[in-house]
């Protein structure tokens, strides 16, 4: 059953050939979300992850067609962590869950890259810690 429909505003990194939207992770019934968009082009692959809230987009679900139309409120999104900041390989980063609980009461996040059967490609898995985060993208 559909609910709701959003406009989700992609970012585009410099020097990209490819990139998308590639998993949402529900944060909580509020409308927040984790999202993950992954690049790949000249400087290689990238990867970001966002916090984004539903509260005050428009609801798109009745409108037949996007193009041209103003006054559409797309999601909010922000920024929580560019992996190219972390200056380590990455590879085709596609999967995104919400982990156990860790040992100190946070909330841990898996993200999972496929070497899609390529011998140039490497599957690889990545854990972090989530924390200190704000409501309302």
């Amino acid at each position: 059953m559909l609910i709701a429909e959003y406009l989700y505003p992609n970012d585009v990194p410099p020097l990209l050939t490819v990139n998308g939207l590639t998993e949402l992770v529900v944060l909580d019934q509020g409308g927040h979300f984790l999202s993950l968009e992954r690049s790949f082009g000249i400087a290689g692959a990238g990867a970001r992850i966002f916090e984004i809230a539903t509260g005050g987009a428009t609801d798109t679900s009745g409108i037949p067609k996007l193009n041209g139309l103003g006054g559409i409120e797309p999601i909010r999104k922000r920024l929580l962590l560019d992996l190219a900041d972390l200056n380590i390989p990455l590879d085709n980063l596609e999967g995104m869950t919400l982990g156990p609980q860790l040992p100190d009461g946070t909330q841990s996040l898996l993200l999972v890259s496929d070497d899609n059967f390529n011998p140039d490609q490497f599957t690889q898995f990545l854990l972090f810690r989530l924390g200190g985060m704000r409501r309302g993208a």
